[in-house]
């Protein structure tokens, strides 16, 4: 009896788990454009917070006070920050330059999830790089 395959009844998939296959195929496709598009939408976000924030130190400073002599260099930090901010976001939104077989699916597995984990790692440093930034520039802007 070895080497022999006893084969059942196959019935057709039920509307419900087609359902959720074509729901897995949407997430895992999708999953790989959500960071992508967040970084997009993050670099404008992160990069208008800099004029913002300027445009904040101006209000609060008084035309006859000079920034640097009030704050010091500490007021130029959160721009410092926002850049880097952004600079996380680009490197997340750019492809990475590889090479995958389309004949080989492990590989492009493989290449979809260290795309996912790039853009997942570099959204989470610049986000959190913006927040300390934002935080920063309130602290700057609570001493004027």
């Amino acid at each position: 009896m070895a080497g022999k395959i006893k084969v059942e009844d196959a019935q057709p998939l039920t509307p419900h788990t087609n359902a959720i296959v074509e729901a897995g195929k949407r997430l895992l496709i999708e999953s790989v454009e959500t960071g992508r598009e967040f970084c997009k939408s993050m670099i404008s976000i992160t990069l208008a917070a800099i004029p913002t924030y300027i445009g904040l130190l101006k209000l609060f400073i008084l035309k006859d006070h000079l920034l640097s002599v009030i704050a010091g260099s500490f007021w130029f930090v959160p721009v410092v920050l926002f850049v880097f901010s952004a600079t996380s976001f680009v490197a997340g939104y750019l492809p990475t330059k590889s090479i995958v077989s389309i004949e080989l699916p492990d590989e492009i597995e493989v290449a979809m999830k260290r795309a996912i984990n790039r853009r997942y790692w570099f959204g989470v440093s610049g986000f959190v790089l913006m927040c300390i930034g934002i935080g920063t520039g309130v602290g700057v802007i609570a001493t004027l």
